[in-house]
């Protein structure tokens, strides 16, 4: 199977909105999704670490990904996370399930199919098998950090990319030579690889990333989208607007995040969403509103390229 490339630029990995009852409130998430349409986003990760998908049941992992899959209407790509179960068999099920609600990769956790100890090699066989499960849909691969982070080297990328049936590769590594070396793994093939690191992000894109997949996303999407294309454009502003974001995400990566994107996207961005999550209880201080107010204040400050929608 060869699959077709996912565009470059930012890939937003979406939080899940709750009501109260911590219920998904379906009409935040539809005025979420075109929040980020207008933000300029290139796709949407639903279903994601950020999404809470280990506090969310299979059934409301498949309907949220339909959800969003609907609401975009085509308008950019979405994949979705559906490598879930005990083994290879459950996993492959759950990527046949995942792939029927019309997302445009099936996602595979890669510490989920391959136990710590396990070799590479391992890894590999199980995840060509995850291809042949996902049918016509293609694959993506997400360094996630739960339930431990396995990260790919270079070698395994470039048999995984050979096989043309990989087209996004979310990259934790925090490296940027290592992303670079995974570009050129993939090249010739439809594997887009996205840095989930923010500092490291325009040095990634010139080594060949492209794009960007993470917590930033949730914040600036309208930023990220804008230096994925001006840095490898060579737009001389792109230094500026790096530093920023760099700067940033100390308050975007707090440890109460997801809570505090969603305080975020509804106090500085307009977005009707609860900071309500199912994996912590923990109330945001007043010293954790402030520093998130003044972020927003900050950028503010700043000569920005593109107009904050």
């Amino acid at each position: 199977m060869q699959v077709e490339r996912l565009p470059g630029g930012a890939w937003p990995v979406m939080v899940t909105p709750f009501r109260e009852d911590r219920s998904i409130d379906w009409t935040a998430l539809d005025a979420l999704v075109e929040w980020y349409l207008a933000a300029g986003v290139a796709g949407l990760f639903a279903v994601a670490q950020t999404s809470e998908m280990y506090a969310l049941s299979a059934e409301e992992r498949r309907t949220l990904a339909d959800r969003v899959v609907r609401r975009v209407a085509g308008r950019v790509p979405v994949v979705a996370c559906g490598s879930f179960g005990r083994d290879l068999g459950e996993q492959a099920a759950s990527v046949r399930e995942m792939a029927a609600t019309g997302v445009a990769a099936v996602v595979a956790v890669t510490s989920q199919v391959a136990a710590p100890g396990e070799s590479d090699a391992i890894l590999e066989d199980r995840l060509l098998a995850l291809a042949d499960a996902a049918g016509e849909v293609a694959l993506g691969l997400y360094e996630c950090p739960l339930p431990y982070k396995r990260l790919l080297s270079p070698e395994l990328v470039a048999v995984l990319a050979k096989t043309g049936a990989f087209s996004f590769y979310k990259e934790t590594s925090e490296r940027p030579s290592f992303v670079g070396a995974k570009a050129t793994a993939a090249e010739n093939s439809p594997l887009s690889i996205y840095n989930a690191e923010m500092s490291s992000l325009l040095e990634s894109l010139r080594l060949g990333a492209h794009g960007f997949s993470g917590n930033a996303g949730n914040y600036y999407p309208e930023l990220v989208q804008w230096l994925c294309g001006a840095g490898v454009a060579g737009d001389a502003r792109a230094e500026s607007v790096q530093l920023a974001l760099s700067v940033a995400d100390a308050v975007v990566s707090s440890p109460l995040y997801p809570a505090s994107a969603k305080y975020f996207l509804a106090r500085q961005r307009n977005v009707p969403i609860l900071p309500i999550c199912r994996v912590s209880n923990v109330g945001l201080s007043e010293h954790d509103l402030r520093l998130l107010e003044h972020l927003h204040r900050h950028m503010q400050t700043i000569d920005l390229p593109v107009r904050l929608v």
